[in-house]
């Protein structure tokens, strides 16, 4: 059962770390509850390798000391974005590569995580 519409392989995320502090540097920001995003357009060179949005999810050390809780975090994010990526492909928009970051401390269940997701993707959809 491996639905493309909901899959998040490794073709879908940012794993090179010069992309990401390259997003984190010029990119444009918007928070939303306990998460923040980075977002920047897709270079063209960039559109042609891969027509979609990129993503990374990056939960603090600061915040989070233990590894599990910040596993925990991400896979609450990571699943969020998951179910709710088809909000960026309802309009024909570019790609983006986007970062979540976290930046408060007690989260206390996945439907604060959700809600905040589905916020800023509505947000960047209309963009």
């Amino acid at each position: 059962m491996n639905n493309s519409k909901y899959s998040l392989g490794a073709d879908k995320r940012i794993k090179s770390s010069d992309l990401v502090s390259y997003t984190l540097r010029k990119g444009k920001r918007k928070a939303s509850g306990p998460l923040r995003l980075h977002y920047l357009p897709s270079t063209k060179s960039e559109q042609n390798s891969a027509e979609q949005t990129i993503a990374a999810f990056i939960v603090p050390k600061r915040l989070y000391r233990k590894a599990t809780q910040r596993n925990q975090v991400r896979r609450w994010i990571k699943e969020a974005y998951r179910l709710n990526q088809e909000i960026l492909s309802k309009d024909e928009m570019t790609p983006h590569r986007i970062i979540f970051i976290v930046q408060k401390k007690h989260l206390n269940n996945y439907s604060e995580v959700e809600e905040s997701v589905i916020q800023l993707l509505e947000y960047l959809s209309s963009k």
